[in-house]
């Protein structure tokens, strides 16, 4: 049974009978978003990596206890552009850094949204639109270095042609 060492709102370090330190994480959500032929990024402020505007898919906690991932998925796209989806599809998850943390971060599509408000927020980002090509090549660059934005392209990328289109989920 693990130990708590520290707990935050968000995160707990935790320590296993064997003495392994890690951060127990409640995961988090990514959403890749084509408006048009554009995939809709946002620039945000990363202070632990010293980074102004860190270029990424829209994408946030599971903060909220008992949230179901797609509710997350849609209330941070809001948040963080103003772009409330009507359809959700799950691509895929993946283990953040398991050598650390337990942080499992499910990826979902969207394409079709409603433009709303956006609710006050933590975070101050500023909404980009660039060309789903433009942003491959952006990554091969090194000028996106997300995981999670990685992440997406991977699992939107290897999906079979005749199997581009997930299951949709009306939210």
């Amino acid at each position: 049974m693990p130990k708590a060492l520290f707990e935050h709102k968000v995160f707990s370090v935790q320590m296993t009978d064997g003495g392994h330190i890690y951060t127990a994480h409640p995961g988090a959500v990514g959403i890749l978003a084509f408006r048009d032929d554009n995939l809709v990024l946002v620039k945000q402020e990363r202070p632990a990596i010293a980074a102004k505007d860190y270029l990424e898919i829209p994408a946030g906690k599971l903060d909220i206890p008992g949230e179901p991932k797609e509710a997350c998925a849609r209330r941070e796209m809001m948040e963080e552009t103003g772009l409330r989806p009507l359809r959700l599809g799950y691509l895929g998850s993946y283990l953040s850094s398991v050598g650390c943390s337990n942080e499992r971060i499910w990826i979902f599509m969207a394409d079709q949204f409603e433009e709303v408000e956006r609710p006050e927020a933590d975070d101050d980002t500023t909404v980009v639109e660039i060309s789903f090509s433009d942003v491959e090549e952006m990554v091969f660059q090194g000028r996106i270095t997300d995981a999670k934005t990685i992440a997406a392209l991977y699992f939107f990328n290897v999906r079979p042609l005749d199997k581009r289109e997930p299951e949709w989920v009306e939210v």
